[in-house]
C-alpha cells in the first residue's frame, strides 16, 4: 500500500485509526506492553487453563509499572475497579488519566506457591 502526500498537506486520519494509535500511547506512558490472553499465552506463562484477561508481555525497566512491581506474566483482571477482557478496555481506562494520577490494577501474579491476586498502584508519569 502506498500513501501519497503533497508537501504541506497532512494525510487524513480516520477515527478508527486514531483509536488504534491512542491506546499504544497510554501503555508506553506506564511502561508496559500488554496482549489479550490466548491459549498460547496461557501456556507460555503457565497460567491456569481458562484464565481470561490481559497479560503483561513487557515491563520497561525503571518505568512507573516497574517501580510499582508489575511484572511480565502478570494477568490484569481489573483497572480502577473495572473488569477488563481486552487491550482496548485497559487502554481506554488508562488513557483517561493525566500525569500524577494513580491507576489501580488488580493482577494475578505467579509465585512459587501458585498464583496470588494483588492490588498494584501505578502513578502516571
Amino acid at each position: 500500500m502506498t500513501l501519497r502526500v503533497k508537501v504541506g498537506e497532512a494525510p487524513e486520519v480516520d477515527e478508527q485509526t486514531r483509536q488504534r494509535e491512542q491506546p499504544q500511547e497510554s501503555g508506553r506512558k506506564l511502561g508496559i506492553s500488554i496482549e489479550r490472553l490466548t491459549p498460547d499465552l496461557v501456556e507460555r506463562y503457565q497460567l491456569p487453563r481458562g484464565t481470561q484477561g490481559v497479560v503483561i508481555t513487557e515491563v520497561v525497566p525503571g518505568s512507573a509499572a516497574d517501580d510499582a512491581g508489575l511484572a511480565v506474566g502478570d494477568v490484569i483482571l481489573q483497572v480502577d475497579g473495572q473488569r477488563v477482557n481486552n487491550v482496548d478496555e485497559v487502554h481506554r481506562i488508562v488513557s483517561g488519566h493525566k500525569s500524577g494520577d494513580t491507576v489501580i490494577f488488580i493482577v494475578r501474579t505467579k509465585t512459587d506457591d501458585g498464583f496470588v491476586t494483588r492490588r498494584v498502584r501505578v502513578e502516571v508519569p
